[in-house]
């Protein structure tokens, strides 16, 4: 079991996370995987005593996540943080440059996103669950942009192993859900998923977590 007795578990990431959480209140887990997840593991494991916290912001990429790292992780002191980012960074590339793929334009993504993973082993000693950002090809110029976002899957999936994280591979996962399944079933826009496709990210999540050793 991945989870530990009294474990403060932070959500990280982007729209996905947030899920219209209320920023005004600091526990609001908002409607979507996170609170799900939560909820399953706090009536499966009460003895654990668990908290879980979401701190997710909608629109954010991995140079967000890093500004306010302090304040929306160090500052909390999780024992166990949880991330799934990637998606904003690469739609943003895609929208600049479309289908052209610059040598060095995940850099800056690999540099950010290792910082902010250092920073969670050196300062707080916790243990961290890396998601996959995803994407379902369902609009005609995804698969342009499917290429781009390969290449930063690899980078989350390069840092789960440098780092012996936890890892959940959403982008397969919703791949192999989408053959059950179509595609809009769980993510109508491609990105942002229907109540479907938030409980699979949930069900993922807490595999992962009864599945994985807790020792990082």
């Amino acid at each position: 079991m991945f989870l530990k007795k009294n474990d403060v578990i932070l959500f990280q990431g982007d729209s996905i996370t947030d899920s219209k959480r209320d920023r005004e209140s600091y526990d609001d887990l908002g409607r979507g995987y996170a609170y799900l997840a939560a909820s399953w593991l706090l009536s499966m494991y009460p003895e654990l005593k668990l908290t879980f916290l979401n701190k997710g912001i909608g629109g954010n990429t991995v140079v967000d996540l890093n500004n306010r790292w302090k304040q929306d992780c160090i500052d909390i002191k999780p024992t166990c943080v949880s991330i799934m980012i990637g998606v904003n960074d690469c739609h943003k590339k895609f929208m600049e440059l479309k289908d052209i793929i610059e040598p060095n334009e995940l850099v800056e993504f690999k540099e950010v996103y290792r910082n902010i993973l250092n920073q969670v082993k050196t300062t707080l000693n916790a243990r961290i669950i890396l998601l996959d950002p995803y994407m379902l090809n369902v609009k005609e110029d995804f698969p342009i942009m499917r290429k781009r976002l390969n290449l930063y899957i690899d980078v989350v999936r390069e840092l789960a192993q440098e780092f012996h994280t936890a890892y959940i591979p959403m982008d397969g996962i919703f791949a192999h859900a989408s053959i059950i399944a179509p595609m809009t079933y769980w993510t109508p826009d491609g990105f942002h998923v229907s109540p479907a496709g938030s409980a699979l990210i949930a069900r993922s999540w807490i595999k992962a977590v009864e599945e994985e050793k807790g020792d990082q």
